[in-house]
């Protein structure tokens, strides 16, 4: 992200190259600082908007489309922070959902529920391994612009993943009894309120 902003510019592009240098570095820092604290913190959102009111899965489809909106808005310089924000958000509703959705798959205790999350957790290694090798060579070949696309392209192709086995997914929550998708936490908590 840092590299990123410093790629955008800085605030005052006419100045002499030894100013625009640490005016680049500051902005680069606020900005990455500010987008690293709102990733950390908006899961927090995203956990309890599904506990309380929405269930995992509705978050989970806007998350990811969320990211992949930002991600393709940030390869349009005007756009950058929007994009930024769209992905933080995204982030926020994803993050927290996708991991509680693979763990209502299975009974605790139950083995392959020890396996769903090493699949999950080599498919989001493979996924951090890849992206940078795929987003810069086409940033060499052609630009910041189709490295932020391949980006909204991944998130694409994943959202059309998630959406075309649900009904894997579904079967398995309906066999469990628990086909709304929320944490196990959020509805103990709702059942001892009523």
């Amino acid at each position: 992200m840092s590299t990123l902003a410093s790629a955008y510019g800085a605030p005052d592009d006419d100045a002499p190259d030894d100013v625009r240098d640490k005016q680049v570095l500051a902005l680069a820092s606020r900005l990455y600082g500010l987008y690293t604290a709102c990733v950390y913190l908006t899961p927090l959102f995203g956990g309890y908007l599904a506990d309380r009111f929405f269930g995992a899965h509705p978050l989970i489809l806007v998350g990811a489309s969320l990211m992949g909106c930002g991600h393709a808005a940030l390869a349009h310089r005007p756009a950058f922070l929007l994009g930024a924000l769209l992905i933080v958000l995204g982030n926020g509703c994803f993050k927290p959902n996708i991991s509680t959705r693979v763990g209502s798959l299975y009974e605790r205790g139950d083995r392959r529920r020890d396996v769903a999350f090493g699949i999950f957790y080599c498919g989001i290694n493979l996924g951090a391994a890849l992206a940078p090798l795929v987003a810069g060579s086409l940033h060499r070949r052609e630009g910041y612009e189709a490295g932020f696309l391949s980006a909204a392209f991944g998130m694409a192709v994943c959202l059309v993943t998630y959406q075309g086995l649900q009904w894997v997914i579904t079967d398995s929550l309906r066999r469990k009894g628990t086909h709304r998708g929320g944490s196990e936490i959020g509805r103990a908590s709702c059942r001892e309120r009523v």
